[in-house]
């Protein structure tokens, strides 16, 4: 050991440690950090001087020339190489003699030498020669080394070259009980100087050999006077000799699929031939001679391969086949890899850069940021946190445009029928090139791929191919860098899924869609505006009769011209009028991308409207819902409408916006559509007041709307209001999956802090100190979060704690939701944290109820980046939950939370919903929280927004320190820091002994802001004012401002006090007056230098409270009832003056006091719905209002059709609806039954919902005409619209051909266009719209068809119908004129 301590100078010192006598060692240097950050440490220019090395080896033991390895002497030359350098075979008989003479010894009379000058295979060879005089009766004879064991196979071959006459050469063996033996013997008469290979098989004359040398003899067979020489060279016995079992063929490393099959090779060789063993990384023998285990999924063939036949995770490990024989045995070992998810968070997963010319750089991993700019991810996909770990290529320099770089995973052996490999990629900056992902077969064959051009998105979007019985196939992703150096491109989350030797390997047709590339995904996937099938086939328009993205054309949408002033236009890039409109399209985010918008410029008037009518959609089931993604930006937005119209031709309004200007910003809409039967759809756009007003739609589709979907599922599926089914998962997400919000609806715990804390807040009186709602990076370094979890940007907000200065190790945070009330099972608590930093505290999650509290979850651990947190719930009403944040020992310990959920059942407060419940549980209405006056008689109602502060309890009551803030606000007590200014004593108590809050101006600059910001409360008086106490002394003060904040206006300054107001407390009072939904803040402006320290105390909100204001005292409660029943809600309110009373309908229209919907009963407190129809459901929103205040409170009405008698085909436990189709080999003839009858034994249907038994048929029959599937047997699918099929047993549909369509499904041929009409060339018309007419003889067009037919001009003709050009006349021929249809019109006139 050596030990150096403290600092040691400022130049690099050398130091020299002496080594004693060591075996198998290693270095170890080990720095040791000291007791600040000026203590780096560094080493450099290491080296061994004098260490000569001893060999490890022993006695029986041979020492490879690589000085690394020993192996048994035994081993040595038995043909196997058993040494890493291949040194223990150097010297075994083979030899091309170009470095030395391999042990081969003269042992004749004349002697062999190593020489060149007749080179010719090699280097150097061995030569004898006999010169003139010498004695010609002596032999030459050179032997090899003793060489162990051979095989009976054993063979080897030699060059030789005769150049002289009467010359012989034998090649004889010497071998342990086989005595002298000729191999071979070759003579000339005549010499020659070419080289000759000679062949020689050992094992056919002397059998498996032992200890046998090998010897070659050169003999002169008679005196002769020329001169003699004879030539030997590359000797090289065949893999064959080895007689100890060895291993020619070593298992490789392997990464494979979960499910999919994998095979270890291990190709032996010996005689006698060995036995292969396997071996599991524990050392368990698995077993060897064709075994099986695991009921056959693991298994050794008769090539002694080890067989996978379905992995499992429990697979991974190393295996060793083992090979022996009575001579020895060789062992090999390889590591298996099951392949599930790679997140790159532990390293590469077997993934890995391709080490080729093929490729100019490599793949990174890294975390955060990519280093340019502009370009890459800044957090990863996994945890969308900066600690989280991808894949990504650089594209700075040295990078140039069109280098590539090859990710690898290389020998995949076999794959299931379905498998899929997913994966998520960023494309962002105006440098990127392209990503290509291929996955290629062990002949070069392309048997999937996946490609990106370009800038994709600034988010992390989805990718995957579908790969099924993939055989032996190696997986690249290929990164192209483009023409600059923002084109840094990342992979992220690569995962396989469904690649399961077992799984069946067709769709299943009752429960799965079958993507044009085979895929199966879940039937209700196909038209849910969302790609599922890779090839995207699932959202092609010609499957989804009405989705349209606009790219090529309206997908027979079609303007209407009755009642309307102008139409819809398909566009690309930005609107032609300024300030209004999309800059793109939606589904590409590009220029180039189309959609459908309105143009209002002149000539249009205010008020005219542009109509555009969808195609027919024959039937929809009941879980068809339609959505779509529109952009109203400008300052003279009119308003977008949509409608239903049914077989009648009754027009249903079913959605409507307008009147405002919607940011610049695509928006998604949608609406549930149900059951339906020849219906169309019209979005109607009118024009505003002024041209600002373009209105723009992309993106239309019908999503799940297939009769034969079922209605939801009670056990997986959530059911809106309006009908339309989400998973159950997504119930409390945060997010909005039902179009009417009902998922949403009960979900009084969640908030991702958005738009403020959603009823969480600061319990006072039992911590130290608050959690801050905030945005961005936190102000200590190395603790706390760059970027909330909602957005993963510095834009999102999050909750945390500040654990700087006064904070102290021990200090506790609280904050608490309202009370609350569960309803349903499997409730889960879900929320991310953040608790990143050197000295982390703690991070305590418990319920509480009147008992007392239980603990859910204490973390403690650092956790870089956000962390999912998920506690089961099991309390059902009447608790709330408290998150305690506890700091650590120092400022490192900030922690952070963000997205807090309770999923999986409605979360109620326990007074329901339009109801605040006090802390003593007690119900007051929710517009009474934060109204300057306590309507729980415990107060609680003000809890968070108290109306007097006098930081005696050194927190902040409420306020907080605003996030735009250059420095902050703090509690203090006694003298501030700085002579001349601020205040020795607080104004509450008058000694240092209280608490104030004040500005310290030492370290800030001029001008900058310290904003404290209030509560948001809900109204106040006419008579309301803000009280407080003021200390600004100091030659330096700079202001003291005062501003309201009105929700969603701007800022009002209420009182501006600036300069230096001596020493003592000064009283100040600024007039807020009668308002609704603000805040106040007070704001330090500092002055020039530190002698302008600003405190405040005593803070009080005067006479606001607001007496006689509107209040809810009976909300509506959510109610349900049957298409044309009649259904009420009840709305109690009280005021004085007393309130008006206003409904409002789900599309946010003012209820009228007649109709079939209407308001009623005294002062219009009910809201009665007659002949209720589906589309009443939805939420409806009461709303009292006086003079001096308003308040609402809203309900869900919730309508269903009367239980029907479930159809034929279609069962139920009632027999009514809701019903499930029959499964597949069952059917049901009657309407109204509780179950469906099986298909005779050995039988089934190609389909469920079968309505006959004559529909069930033989397994295994080929499909029908009209019909397909991926095998050609049963069951099997019917040709889409747009294909046919007139075989049996097909494995695929035909397109249309051109001039044909075919616009139902199952057919056996395509219908011709009326006469006169094309497709322009298309084949797979699934429409007669698609056929348009030709353009007669004597017109042209671009695409040969109308519109757009354009007479030939003068000089020109056309004899045919349907052509993109007319016919130059020739030989300066003309026409009389214009649409000229002959050759014969063509004529030659004489110049005048």
């Amino acid at each position: 050991n050596a030990e150096y301590g403290g600092e040691q100078d400022v130049v690099w010192v050398k130091q020299n440690i002496r080594l004693p006598r060591l075996d198998a060692f290693k270095i170890q240097i080990e720095g040791v950090v000291g007791n600040g950050y000026r203590g780096d440490i560094s080493v450099d220019d290491i080296s061994f001087r004098d260490c000569h090395v001893q060999t490890l080896c022993s006695a029986d033991q041979f020492a490879c020339a690589n000085g690394k390895q020993c192996i048994d002497k035994k081993l040595v030359c038995d043909f196997g190489f058993d040494c890493d350098d291949h040194s223990d075979e150097a010297k075994c008989g083979g030899c091309d003699f170009s470095h030395n003479t391999c042990g081969y010894q003269n042992t004749g009379g004349v002697d062999w030498v190593r020489d060149n000058l007749y080179a010719q295979k090699g280097d150097y060879y061995l030569n004898t020669h006999w010169p003139y005089g010498s004695d010609y009766t002596k032999k030459a004879t050179v032997t090899s080394p003793k060489i162990g064991h051979s095989s009976s196979s054993c063979s080897f071959t030699y060059d030789v070259q005769l150049a002289g006459p009467n010359m012989t050469v034998e090649v004889v063996v010497d071998s342990k009980g086989t005595g002298h033996k000729s191999l071979d013997k070759i003579s000339k008469n005549t010499g020659t100087t070419t080289w000759e290979t000679r062949s020689v098989n050992m094992g056919s004359v002397v059998g498996s050999a032992r200890d046998f040398q090998v010897s070659f003899v050169g003999t002169l067979n008679s005196k002769d006077p020329t001169y003699h020489n004879l030539n030997l060279d590359n000797i090289v016995f065949s893999p064959d000799c080895a007689a100890v079992a060895s291993i020619h063929k070593a298992p490789a490393d392997m990464s494979t699929p979960l499910g999919a099959k994998a095979m270890f090779v291990c190709g032996a060789k010996g005689d006698p031939t060995p036995t292969v063993t396997w071996f599991n990384e524990k050392g368990a023998e698995l077993g060897s001679a064709n075994f099986s285990s695991d009921g056959g999924r693991i298994w050794q063939d008769d090539k002694n391969s080890l067989m996978f036949n379905s992995t499992k995770m429990e697979d991974a490990g190393t295996y060793t086949c083992n090979s022996s024989n009575s001579f020895g045995s060789k062992k090999a070992s390889a590591q298996l890899v099951i392949l599930s998810k790679c997140d790159f968070e532990m390293g590469m997963c077997g993934w890995e850069n391709l080490a080729t010319s093929a490729d100019d750089f490599d793949w990174e991993r890294a975390q955060a940021e990519t280093l340019s700019y502009g370009t890459g991810p800044i957090v990863d996909h996994t945890l969308g946190s900066s600690d989280g770990y991808y894949v990504y290529t650089e594209a700075s320099y040295p990078r140039l445009p069109q280098d590539k770089a090859i990710l690898t995973l290389p020998h995949i052996y076999k794959t299931g029928p379905r498998c899929e490999l997913r994966f998520w990629y960023h494309m962002m900056g105006s440098g990127i090139g392209s990503l290509k992902a291929t996955a290629t077969d062990h002949s070069g064959t392309v048997v999937a791929s996946w490609l990106k051009d370009g800038e994709q998105s600034a988010q992390w979007l989805q990718g995957g191919m579908y790969m099924p019985h993939a055989d032996d196939v190696t997986i690249e992703f290929v990164a192209v860098r483009g023409d600059n150096y923002e084109g840094d491109i990342a992979l992220d989350d690569m995962e396989f899924v469904n690649c399961d030797m077992n799984l069946q390997p067709i769709c299943n047709p009752g429960t799965e869609f079958m993507c044009d590339s085979g895929q199966c995904v879940p039937k209700k996937a196909q038209c849910d505006a969302t790609p599922d099938c890779f090839d995207h086939s699932d959202e092609i328009p010609s499957n989804c009769i009405g989705n349209c993205d606009f790219e090529g054309n309206n997908c027979n949408w079609r303007d209407q011209i009755k009642n309307t002033q102008f139409n819809w236009t398909r566009h690309h890039g930005r609107s032609p009028s300024w300030f209004t409109g999309p800059n793109s399209d939606h589904t590409t985010g590009t220029g180039s991308g189309t959609y459908i918008y309105i143009e209002t410029s002149v000539p249009q008037q205010p008020g005219d409207k542009a109509v555009i009518r969808s195609p027919r959609i024959q039937s929809t089931g009941s879980r068809c819902f339609l959505s779509f993604w529109y952009h109203m930006s400008g300052s003279h937005i009119g308003s977008l409408e949509l409608y239903e119209i049914n077989s009648y031709g009754i027009r249903e309004k079913l959605w409507e916006k307008g009147g405002s200007d919607m940011g610049p910003d695509w928006l998604n809409a949608g609406v549930y559509v149900g059951s339906t039967y020849t219906t169309k759809f019209e979005f109607v756009g009118t024009k505003g007041p002024g041209y600002e007003g373009d209105i723009a739609i992309d993106d239309v589709n019908f999503g799940q709307c297939s009769y034969l979907l079922d209605d939801c599922d009670p056990v997986s599926e959530f059911k809106c209001y309006n009908g339309q089914c989400v998973d159950a998962s997504k119930l409390c997400d945060l997010k909005e999956d039902c179009y009417d919000g009902s998922d949403e609806r009960f979900c009084d715990a969640n908030c991702n802090f958005e738009e403020g804390t959603c009823g969480w807040h600061n319990i006072a009186g039992v911590d130290v100190f608050d959690w801050t709602r905030y945005r961005g990076e936190t102000a200590s370094i190395g603790t706390g979060p760059r970027v909330d979890h909602t957005t993963l940007t510095e834009e999102g907000y999050y909750m945390y704690i500040e654990t700087s200065s006064p904070r102290k190790l021990g200090d506790t945070a609280v904050l608490v939701s309202h009370w609350l009330s569960l309803t349903g099972t499997g409730c889960v608590l879900s929320f991310f944290y953040h608790m990143e930093g050197r000295t982390i505290g703690a991070l305590l999650i418990e319920t509480e109820q009147s008992t007392g509290k239980t603990v859910l979850k204490n973390l403690t651990g650092v956790a870089d980046g956000w962390q999912h947190g998920r506690v089961p719930l099991t309390e059902s009403k009447e608790f709330r939950i408290r998150i305690t944040g506890i700091a650590g020992s120092s400022y490192e310990s900030d922690i952070a939370i963000d997205d807090v959920s309770i999923r999986g059942c409605k979360v109620m407060s326990s007074c329901g919903q339009s109801r605040f419940t006090c802390d003593d549980k007690t119900c007051v209405s929710a517009d009474t929280e934060c109204n300057f006056e306590k309507d729980c008689s415990d107060g609680s109602d003000e809890a968070i927004c108290p109306a007097k502060c006098n930081f005696e309890d050194k927190t902040l009551c409420g306020w907080v320190n605003s996030q735009s803030s250059d420095i902050m606000w703090q509690t203090h007590q006694g003298p501030t820091s700085s002579l001349h200014t601020g205040p020795d004593a607080d104004h509450t108590k008058g000694d240092a002994s209280g608490t104030y809050a004040y500005v310290e101006a030492s370290n800030a600059v001029i001008g900058n802001e310290a904003v404290l910001v209030s509560s948001a409360y809900v109204r106040s008086a006419a008579s309301c004012k803000l009280n407080f106490y003021a200390y600004m002394y100091g030659e330096h003060i700079g202001s003291l401002l005062v501003n309201v904040l009105p929700e969603g206006g701007r800022k009002e300054l209420l009182l501006n006090e600036t300069g230096d107001h001596g020493q003592g407390w000064k009283a100040f009072s600024a007039n807020i007056g009668a308002r609704t939904n603000f805040q106040v803040s007070l704001v330090a402006v500092m002055g020039t230098s530190f002698k302008g320290d600003i405190a405040i105390d005593d803070v009080v909100f005067q006479d606001c409270a607001l007496s006689g204001g509107a209040v809810i005292t009976g909300p509506p409660q959510d109610t349900s009832g049957l298409v044309d029943s009649e259904v009420k809600l009840t709305c109690t309110v009280s005021g004085s003056p007393y309130p008006t009373i206003t409904w409002t309908d789900p599309t946010n229209r003012t209820v009228a006091a007649s109709g079939r919907v209407k308001q009623t009963g005294d002062h219009g407190s009910i809201l009665d719905i007659t002949e209720a129809r589906i589309s009443d459901s939805g939420m409806y929103t009461c709303t009292a209002h006086n003079d001096k205040s308003s308040a609402s409170a809203s309900a869900h009405v919730t309508i269903t059709e009367k239980p029907q008698p479930c159809p034929s085909g279609r069962s139920s436990a009632t027999g009514t609806t809701p019903c499930k189709n029959c499964p597949v080999g069952t059917y049901q003839p009657q309407s109204g039954q509780k179950s469906c009858i099986s298909c005779p034994s050995g039988q089934t249907t190609d389909r469920d919902g079968s309505t006959a038994q004559s529909e069930c048929h033989d397994t295994l029959q080929p499909c029908s005409v009209g019909t397909y599937s991926v095998s050609g047997i049963q069951p099997c699918q019917p040709c889409s619209a747009g294909t046919y099929q007139d075989g049996t047993g097909q494995k695929t549909c035909k397109q249309c051909k051109a001039d044909t369509y075919q616009d139902a499904s199952g057919s056996t041929q395509c219908k011709d266009c009326p006469a006169g009409q094309s497709t322009q060339g298309h084949a797979g018309s699934d429409s007669v719209d698609d056929c348009v007419g030709l353009c007669p003889a004597g017109y042209y067009s671009s695409t040969g068809s109308a519109p757009g037919c354009t007479m030939c001009k003068k000089g020109y003709y056309q004899d045919r119908a349907g052509q993109t050009s007319c016919i130059d006349c020739p030989g300066g021929n003309t026409t009389d004129g214009q649409g000229s249809t002959s050759l014969n019109d063509c004529k030659s006139y004489n110049k005048c």
